[in-house]
């Protein structure tokens, strides 16, 4: 590479630095006062744009190459991320994003209907869903007896890491309808080992956080099913609440790599 185009790209990389925006947050919980944390974010460069489009061809079951795409895009655009970055943090990035990088509005169709898609409108209408639902969101735990089981929305990190040593690892072969249905019910095992954070009985506390997934689902699998229904209902309340949020006249906006295409 010629030393006018080295110089052209220090340029470009040193202008797209500066061209920042900010990103507000899931609301935290701090001594039983909320607050909003922000981060400062860069634009995506074209070829990050192509990396997030490159992931629609994923796995429609655990879309784990876009999600790890995008959780890397957002630790690469984004300037001190809080350690408990979780994943509707990304979801908030991904919308302010689609809007400072590619454009705020989109058109899309389903069933020979047309929807126009304001994203301005819809990262509005999902922080004011996160502000009215901070407790439903906040980390909780669910006791039977003994033992305790502590949760929270799926961070990053324990999200990178199932990818990492579980879905990456997965080749899924459509027409082998036995396997497609064990691999339903792990990712069932899946979503839950991501939200649990610990797991005490009597004096003994198993933190989750250094734990491999396979030793994750080995006590998850060991547990009263009656205390996992809790979790299993926390999980259930976060998704409904962001889908809520991402409806626009009844349509469902996709957060896959489709979001970042050209319409």
């Amino acid at each position: 590479m010629s030393s006018e185009n080295k110089e052209l790209l220090r340029f470009l990389q040193e202008l797209n630095s500066q061209q920042t925006f900010k990103v507000a947050l899931t609301p935290r919980l701090n001594n039983s006062a909320v607050y909003v944390p922000e981060v400062e974010c860069v634009p995506l460069t074209t070829s990050q744009l192509k990396k997030l489009i490159e992931t629609v061809v994923d796995s429609p079951i655990t879309q784990s190459v876009f999600n790890s795409t995008a959780t890397e895009i957002f630790k690469s655009c984004s300037k001190f991320l809080p350690e408990d970055v979780n994943v509707i943090d990304r979801l908030l990035f991904l919308i302010e994003t689609r809007i400072n990088s590619l454009s705020p509005s989109a058109n899309y169709k389903e069933d020979d209907k047309e929807y126009t898609v304001d994203f301005r409108e819809i990262k509005e209408q999902l922080q004011k869903t996160l502000n009215e639902h901070y407790v439903s969101l906040a980390p909780s735990l669910a006791q039977e007896g003994q033992i305790i089981v502590r949760y929270q929305l799926p961070l990053l990190e324990s999200e990178s890491r199932l990818n990492e040593e579980v879905y990456k690892k997965i080749k899924i072969k459509v027409d082998d309808m036995e396997e497609f249905r064990k691999i339903l019910g792990e990712a069932f095992i899946h979503e839950i080992a991501k939200v649990i954070t610990s797991v005490e009985v009597g004096q003994q506390t198993v933190s989750f956080n250094n734990l491999s997934f396979a030793e994750r689902i080995k006590i998850v699998e060991n547990l009263p099913s009656s205390l996992i229904q809790h979790v299993i209902e926390f999980i259930e309340k976060y998704k409904k609440i962001i889908d809520d949020a991402l409806k626009v006249n009844d349509y469902l906006i996709t957060i896959d790599g489709s979001l970042f295409s050209i319409r």
